[in-house]
């Protein structure tokens, strides 16, 4: 067989493969937990408690608190900065009042509400 050939029935079969495991598994995943991973520490982060997770987090046994390196740095300083951009962090440090008006501001910009509405 040419290695045309071989290079063809390969695709081929990845291709195959990966239709099937596809449509067996249809929407049954359940969401993996390195986007909970990503998801947790950016929020972290955005709240300035730099790359912690809040509890010992899976796999790698990381304790409460103390720093990790375990995820990409520059991936999660992106997300954290969306998170800080469009004011989804709720740090701890910040004034509850202003958290309040934070929120009123984005629920009258996405409903046309006050919320005396």
């Amino acid at each position: 067989m040419s290695e045309r050939r071989w290079l063809i029935a390969i695709i081929a079969l990845s291709v195959v493969l990966r239709v099937t495991v596809a449509l067996y598994l249809g929407d049954t995943v359940p969401p993996a937990k390195d986007e909970q991973s990503y998801s947790l520490l950016a929020g972290r982060l955005a709240e300035g408690y730099g790359y912690s997770f809040a509890e010992p987090w899976y796999l790698f046994a990381t304790p409460a608190g103390s720093p990790t390196s375990h995820w990409s740095f520059l991936y999660t300083a992106f997300v954290a900065g969306i998170d800080v951009l469009f004011g989804l962090t709720r740090s701890p440090r910040a004034d509850p009042g202003d958290l309040r008006r934070r929120a009123a501001a984005r629920a009258h910009v996405s409903t046309g509400k006050t919320i005396e509405d």
